[in-house]
């Protein structure tokens, strides 16, 4: 055997000698590795990166009705696994920023509720689909099975974006569908404005869980007797201040604790010392808070906030929107004398002037988180005087 050349067999090794390292292959780097490989898509199939895709069904579809109406379909296409959450949860379906034609939104809210098997979350249309040839179609959509066991009702006031003729607006507020009282038993939050609530009807509704209402501009109430002891909110937005119809209000609704008013009429005169007299002897106010829009400082408004500054005995704050020209040190000390602050049934209360500057967003009263304790409440921080 030459010498220098390896020996074919192996050689054994010592009892303290270690291994020779096996030849060394050339390995790609960790870079160019993944470099190599196409992008994965985070969480197509809810894998373990994408926390969220693994949380239970229950909880996802909670999350999509919170979402705005196209948000909440477009979630179908995120991955395979939110591909039918949108309809097991519960729908929420508003028009607004829906589109932009009329014709085209009647479609597309009648598919969307086709789609849907429903339960119903909240529903919100226009009102103007009430009343003339497109009252059939509101009818169908309340009676959607998509709405079942619907938690929150919004027929809004006439959408002027739709540019309807003058003579598609109906002269008088419409009779509320009747459709629209098949929720009575799961309602939580009702806004309804522009609609006519007979007395026959007004009689016999019951809405045992509804806690926060809406009333907007337009709306007509024959009567209000039957007492609803669940709702402590209410959002009245009308165009002549009326006194009487709040006190029937506050009538109905015995535990009310938040007023919200929106009125840009002077109204009537809301004159109500001998007219109410009985009333403030037997009735107990128990309002805590009161927001106003657009106070105007004049007679009859004066008189319709004096009637709860001398009556509500555990108010806790009163607020008036004013226009900026009314939000100066002259304004403030001579509604601090027509007020009658000194004669204040509740001792603690204060009364906050705040310009018009800080209320620009158009529809304060609409309730756009309905999980809030007070959906209607300003959560940003403004400009206020205080008078007490």
């Amino acid at each position: 055997m030459e010498a220098g050349r390896p020996r074919s067999r192996k050689r054994k090794l010592g009892a303290n000698e270690a291994p020779a390292p096996a030849a060394a292959t050339e390995k790609p780097s960790p870079k160019s590795a993944v470099e190599d490989q196409d992008p994965p898509l985070a969480g197509a199939d809810g894998g373990a990166n994408d926390r969220i895709s693994q949380l239970p069904d229950g909880v996802l579809g909670d999350v999509i009705s919170l979402l705005p109406t196209k948000d909440g379909a477009r979630t179908q296409i995120l991955a395979s696994r939110w591909r039918h959450l949108w309809r097991s949860a519960p729908l929420n379906l508003d028009h607004h920023r829906l589109c932009r034609d009329r014709k085209d939104l009647d479609a597309v809210v009648s598919r969307i509720l086709s789609a849907h098997p429903g339960p119903g979350r909240r529903f919100c249309a226009p009102v103007y689909h009430l009343f003339g040839d497109r009252a059939e179609t509101a009818d169908a959509w309340l009676w959607s099975p998509a709405l079942d066991n619907l938690y929150e009702l919004e027929l809004c006031s006439f959408d002027y974006r739709f540019g309807l003729p003058y003579p598609s607006y109906p002269s008088e507020p419409q009779p509320t569908p009747a459709a629209a009282f098949r929720f009575s038993e799961t309602l939580c939050v009702a806004i309804i404005g522009d609609c006519h609530l007979p007395d026959s009807t007004a009689q016999g509704l019951h809405f045992p869980k509804l806690k926060k209402l809406g009333l907007e501009r337009g709306l007509c109430v024959d009567s209000l007797t039957t007492a609803v002891c669940t709702v402590k909110i209410l959002a009245v937005d009308m165009r002549a201040l009326s006194l009487d119809a709040v006190i029937d209000m506050m009538r109905c609704f015995l535990c009310l604790e938040k007023l919200y008013i929106e009125s840009t009429g002077p109204g009537k005169t809301n004159l109500w010392r001998r007219k109410h007299r009985d009333l403030i002897r037997s009735f107990d106010v128990r309002l805590k808070k009161i927001v106003w829009r657009y106070y105007q400082g004049i007679k009859s408004h004066v008189n319709f906030a004096i009637f709860f500054v001398l009556n509500a005995r555990v108010l806790e704050l009163m607020t008036f929107q004013v226009h900026s020209k009314n939000y100066n040190e002259e304004v403030f000390a001579q509604q601090r004398k027509m007020l009658q602050l000194d004669s204040m049934a509740s001792r603690g209360a204060q009364l906050h002037f705040t310009p018009d500057a800080s209320h620009r967003c158009a529809r304060d009263f609409r309730a756009h988180d309905l999980d809030l304790a007070d959906p209607f409440e300003r959560k940003e921080p403004y400009e206020f005087h205080a008078l007490s």
